[in-house]
């Protein structure tokens, strides 16, 4: 089963002059209940895309896929430039071969 990710939000908050914390929220909707590996951010710069783990938080990093899918959250530490560049695409990969794609922050 491929879930299906609803964007609730995506933003971008400086972190230090160099790097800045992306920070998504949403649903991950399936046929069946099921809890998918933690979501990899996949930021595509044109030159190469560059695979972030989700930062330690108070919320589980894996979520859980289902008709009735709880809200998600995660954040990422990413480099400011990634996010400065005009042609930069975002996505998230939960595994099983599918990309969620995200809105710009």
């Amino acid at each position: 089963m491929t879930a299906q990710f609803e964007v609730e939000s995506f933003e971008h908050v400086a972190a230090t002059p160099g790097t800045v914390l992306l920070r998504v929220t949403g649903r991950w909707h399936g046929e069946q209940r099921e809890r998918l590996p933690a979501p990899m951010l996949t930021v595509d710069d044109g030159r190469r895309t560059h695979r972030l783990s989700p930062l330690p938080g108070l919320d589980e990093p894996s979520p859980v896929a289902g008709p009735e899918a709880p809200t998600w959250r995660a954040a990422y530490s990413a480099p400011a430039e990634l996010v400065r560049a005009g042609r930069t695409a975002f996505a998230l990969d939960a595994g099983r071969g599918g990309l969620a794609d995200l809105p710009r922050p």
